[in-house]
Parts: structure tokens; C-alpha cells; sequence
């Protein structure tokens, strides 16, 4: 015959549970990606890769590859001297690639002063 007792183990057990499967929501995950001039697929040698709003930050290698963490949902902050910054908002997807255009303003001249002492 059932008990009408309350029965607390059951109760515990199904609040850790909860907890359990919120647990996972929220989480930064692995993104690999790679970074590429929209103009012939080139890669961005040395591009910074940021999450948005004081994440994370890396460089992009010689091939233009990267991993970061960060969570579904944030910004990716991607900027390189010569091309327009770009915001990509990630998805559920691990792997992104991010097409950066060339700036129109770009430096025309760099002056390098060096003193000796």
C-alpha cells in the first residue's frame, strides 16, 4: 500500500535533476573558425578575434584559423589593419568562417620616427 508521506528522496532527486539540465544552457563552447578576404578567399593573416562586451580575444594564425570560446548567441568582434571590423553573431553551429572586406580608407603613408640616445 502507497505511503502518503511525502517522499523526499523522489522530491530531491527530481530539484538536482533540474538543476542538472539547466546546468548546460549558458555554457561557452569550442568555436573553430577561419578568417578570409571576401575578395579572393585569402586568408587574414593576424586578425583579432574578440567576443563582444569584454570576452575572450585571440589572433587568427598564418591561415587565418582561430578557436575561442564563447556562448551561442555572442558577438564575435573580428578587426585587421587594412579592412572594415566585422560583427558576427554566433549560432549553434561550432565552425564559422568570416569574410572581411578591404577598407576603402586604408593608410597610405606610415612615418616611423625613431631617437637614439
Amino acid at each position: 500500500m502507497p505511503s502518503s508521506k511525502p517522499c523526499y528522496r523522489e522530491l530531491l532527486a527530481l530539484l538536482f535533476l533540474s538543476f542538472l539540465s539547466l546546468a548546460g544552457f549558458g555554457q561557452d563552447k569550442l568555436i573553430l573558425g577561419k578568417v578570409l578576404e571576401k575578395e579572393n578567399n585569402s586568408p587574414v593573416q593576424g586578425a583579432s578575434v574578440q567576443v563582444k562586451n569584454g570576452g575572450a580575444a585571440v589572433t587568427a594564425d598564418s591561415n587565418g584559423d582561430f578557436s575561442i570560446s564563447a556562448r551561442p548567441g555572442a558577438t564575435l568582434v573580428v578587426s585587421s589593419t587594412g579592412f572594415e571590423p566585422v560583427e558576427y553573431v554566433l549560432g549553434r553551429t561550432a565552425l564559422v568562417t568570416i569574410l572581411m572586406t578591404r577598407s576603402v580608407n586604408a593608410l597610405q603613408d606610415v612615418v616611423v620616427v625613431g631617437y637614439g640616445t
